[in-house]
């Protein structure tokens, strides 16, 4: 008894991933190819049937067949291509070598800043007869 519920739930569980990979592949081929308005029409009516919980089980697998085609070869392709993607993109660990110069900035503390003199200052003339204007 145990093992009919798994395997409900296992098929359950696979025709929802085929319903939802048919669902993508429809809306792929309606933004992605230019259709015409017809097979737009018949895709959007499709994606209508796909998407609605009412639409009985049979009923699904018939658009699913009709409108993508062998829709579990082309997912088990898919498969393929993504675990190879993944598989040429894999990174190989690097040693460390520490023979590399990092340079860093180090905060200037309160006293350096104080007792240096500016790099650069204003040589402005002194007003005439001593008297400043600013004091």
């Amino acid at each position: 008894m145990e093992q009919n519920t798994e395997e409900a739930t296992d098929n359950n569980s696979t025709f929802e991933d085929e319903l939802y990979w048919c669902q993508r592949h429809l809306e792929e081929k309606l933004i992605a190819k230019r259709v015409s308005p017809r097979e737009a029409q018949s895709i959007l009516k499709s994606l209508k049937l796909l998407s609605n919980p009412k639409t009985p089980f049979i009923k699904k697998r018939q658009v699913m067949r009709l409108t993508c085609g062998d829709y579990r070869q082309a997912m088990q392709k898919q498969v393929k291509e993504i675990e190879n993607l993944i598989h040429d993109c894999e990174l190989d660990h690097v040693e460390n070598n520490s023979s590399g110069r990092v340079l860093r900035k180090a905060a200037a503390s309160s006293n350096e800043t104080e007792s240096r003199e500016p790099a650069f200052l204003f040589n402005f003339p002194q007003p005439e007869g001593g008297q400043d204007i600013f004091k």
